[in-house]
């Protein structure tokens, strides 16, 4: 029984890799460009849900030849619901919170901080065998003091689970 209950407990694990592109929006667009997405996440899936782990670097370099850099390592915990749930494939909301740790950079001047965060998506996975692929829609909200600052992204997934 024993045994049982734990190959059943580990078989829900995954981990994976993520890539996209993200937009700046806003007041930000102004002086920056798209920048990629990358990350990585480790999540557990049971029926309709998942919990993750997650991530996610982004670099918004510069219009033009400005010297300007916006760096940021995210760190967020995710739960994944399946609204339309198939045997091989699913449609799912995504929320989560987070803390971003930022980096701006102009020519030789250089600011750090962190901020909390939250994501907000929508995603179609599909599962076959122990791998899992998704895409969808993730919009990053970093909240500073007043301000809101909001990045959309487009990204794929690919997951191996145990």
């Amino acid at each position: 029984m024993t045994f049982l209950l734990t190959v059943t407990i580990i078989s829900g694990f995954d981990f994976g890799g993520r890539v996209g592109v993200a937009f700046p929006v806003g007041g930000i667009a102004r002086t920056t460009r798209s920048s990629p997405v990358i990350g990585a996440q480790a999540g557990y899936n049971w029926n309709r849900h998942r919990l993750a782990f997650g991530y996610s670097f982004l670099s918004f370099p510069g219009k033009q030849a400005t010297g300007y850099e916006l760096t940021i390592h995210e760190l967020a915990l995710l739960y994944n619901y399946e609204l339309l749930h198939r045997p091989n494939w699913g449609i799912a909301l995504t929320a989560g919170p987070g803390v971003g740790f930022i980096t701006r950079r102009r020519e030789t001047g250089r600011e750090t901080g962190k901020s909390p965060d939250c994501h907000i998506g929508i995603m179609f996975s599909q599962h076959e065998g122990r791998s899992r692929v998704a895409a969808g829609v993730d919009n990053l909200l970093f909240i500073a003091r007043r301000s809101v600052t909001y990045f959309p992204a487009l990204y794929a997934e690919v997951s191996y689970a145990f």
